[in-house]
C-alpha cells in the first residue's frame, strides 16, 4: 500500500479540525453579542423571559418580539408613495449604468426619503430599535459606502455592492 494514500483521510481530518476550530469560536460570539443587546435593552424583561422560557427560547422569543414591535411601529405607505418611490428606484437603476457614484448618492437619499416615510428618523439606538430590521442593516452598509462614494479610489465593485444594498432595504421598506 502506498503511503501517500494514508495522507487522504489525515488531511480531511486537519481541514475538518481546522473548520470547526474557526466556525465554533464566530458562532459563541455572534451569540454572546446577541445576549448582550437582548440584555442591555430592558435587562429585567430579559432575565424574567429566559427564566420563564429558558435561555435558546428565550432569546429566541425577545428577538422576534422586538421585530415585530418595530414592524408594527412603522408608518404605512400609501399606494401611491410606493409607486412615486419604485419609479424614483428605478430612475437610480438606470442613473448607475452611466454615473455609479451619483447612483449610490441618489439611492441614499431616496432610502432616507423612505425610513422617513416610514416614519424612522434616526438610526441611533434611542431614535430606532431599528438594529433589528433586516433592511435597516443594509442601510447601513450601504450608507457607509455612499460616504465614500465620489472618492476616485473607490472601486466599482464596492458601488455595486452598495446599490445591491440598497436595493434590498427598498424592497424590504416599501
Amino acid at each position: 500500500m502506498n503511503w501517500y494514500l494514508l495522507l487522504i483521510p489525515a488531511s480531511i481530518v486537519v481541514v475538518m479540525f481546522v473548520g470547526f476550530a474557526i466556525v465554533v469560536p464566530a458562532f459563541v460570539q455572534w451569540q454572546q453579542r446577541r445576549t448582550d443587546r437582548l440584555q442591555g435593552e430592558d435587562p429585567e424583561r430579559y432575565f424574567r423571559t429566559v427564566e420563564d422560557l429558558g435561555n435558546e427560547e428565550g432569546e429566541r422569543a425577545l428577538n422576534e418580539s422586538d421585530e415585530d414591535e418595530l414592524t408594527a411601529r412603522l408608518l404605512p405607505v400609501s399606494a401611491g408613495e410606493a409607486q412615486g418611490f419604485r419609479h424614483r428606484w428605478d430612475t437610480v437603476l438606470a442613473q448607475f449604468q452611466d454615473e455609479p457614484a451619483d447612483a449610490v448618492d441618489a439611492a441614499d437619499r431616496l432610502v432616507t426619503e423612505i425610513l422617513a416615510a416610514r416614519g424612522i428618523v434616526s438610526l441611533e439606538p434611542a431614535g430606532a430599535s431599528a438594529a433589528h430590521l433586516h433592511s435597516l442593516d443594509h442601510y447601513e452598509r450601504a450608507h457607509a459606502t455612499a460616504g465614500r462614494s465620489h472618492n476616485p479610489g473607490t472601486p466599482f465593485a464596492d458601488l455595486q455592492q452598495a446599490i445591491h444594498q440598497y436595493r434590498v432595504a427598498v424592497d424590504e421598506l416599501i
